[in-house]
């Protein structure tokens, strides 16, 4: 955005983490705005779900055990996180959906969040 400056103003994209996209993005972002004074961009809240999720299936599991946790993980579904909402397939894959955002001059806003059923 930087570099293209005012190029961008009216295009779309997608993006992992939008604050508007649901109830627990926007409460996160409250949370991480007020513990480091930041916005909090995708790649916080993606190790955010992540190490959710990681300690769901530890708990879950009852272990910490590869195999245990990797089969914990594999059942996990509905998990609201707050990149979006995950299921897990056989191949491991969590979130099925994107958020798609706008670039109004300059600010990124969200838009609506697409979910997909994979193949």
């Amino acid at each position: 955005m930087k570099l293209a400056g005012d190029a961008l103003y009216g295009t779309f994209s997608i993006a992992d983490f939008a604050v508007e996209s649901s109830p627990e993005a926007q409460a996160y972002a409250t949370k991480y705005k007020a513990r480091y004074k930041l916005e909090p961009d995708l790649y916080s809240s993606w190790a955010y779900d992540a190490v959710k999720i990681l300690a769901l299936a530890i708990k879950n599991a009852n272990s910490t055990k590869p195999v245990d946790v990797k089969k914990a993980i594999h059942n996990i579904k509905d998990y609201k996180g707050v990149e979006g909402t995950y299921t897990f397939d056989q191949n491991g894959d969590g979130l099925h959906g994107y958020n798609i955002v706008k670039n109004e001059k300059g600010n990124i806003v969200f838009v609506k969040h697409i979910d997909f059923t994979p193949k």
